[in-house]
């Protein structure tokens, strides 16, 4: 599966680019969430990790901007804090969580059983499209692309219904908070 194949990776590269264990599992969640609703812009000219990689490089220049934007206080605690040690129990539970995020939205997403394997094989296992095509059996004229695309826009809807769903829990919560 994508996160489980490649989460570790990216929570070290974000961690080698910010310092920060925690930030950079922050980091690690919203490239994925990019990912998986940016699927689509992966061309394929270069190795999937390729992609990711300059994937969390430019989500953390993202973040570096946004809080050179902010302004601050004195910010003298964030330069007396040090970078944060992995914790191989915490980044196990990350991991964990963030496939369980993966496995639900793929499951919520009702890919069917062609589309759920050629997305796999094509994004985790990093396999060409002809190879998927050819280890499918899929004989159509697109082959397993036609899969993959059906495959996004699924998990693509998927995805915006879980957002719904988390953004109509929180105003639910804030609600009864205030009352």
């Amino acid at each position: 599966m994508l996160f489980d194949r490649h989460y570790r990776h990216v929570v070290a590269w974000a961690c080698r680019m910010s310092g920060s264990y925690d930030l950079a599992r922050d980091l690690a969640q919203d490239v994925f969430v990019k990912v998986l609703t940016r699927i689509d812009a992966f061309r394929g000219d270069s190795r999937f990790t390729t992609w990711l990689y300059i994937v969390t490089r430019n989500t953390y220049r993202d973040y570096v901007r946004a809080c050179a934007a902010v302004p601050r206080d004195s910010g003298s605690d964030l330069i007396e804090e040090g970078p944060v040690t992995e914790n191989e129990a915490l980044a196990t539970l990350d991991a964990e969580h963030a496939a369980s995020l993966v496995r639900r939205l793929m499951r919520d997403a009702r890919l069917d059983p062609i589309e759920a394997r050629a997305f796999r094989l094509h994004y985790a296992a990093e396999m060409p499209l002809e190879a998927v095509t050819a280890r499918l059996g899929l004989t159509n004229p697109s082959g397993a692309r036609a899969h993959i695309v059906s495959a996004k826009r699924k998990l693509r809807r998927s995805l915006e219904r879980s957002k719904a769903l988390a953004a109509h829990h929180m105003a639910r919560a804030a609600h009864a908070s205030s009352n």
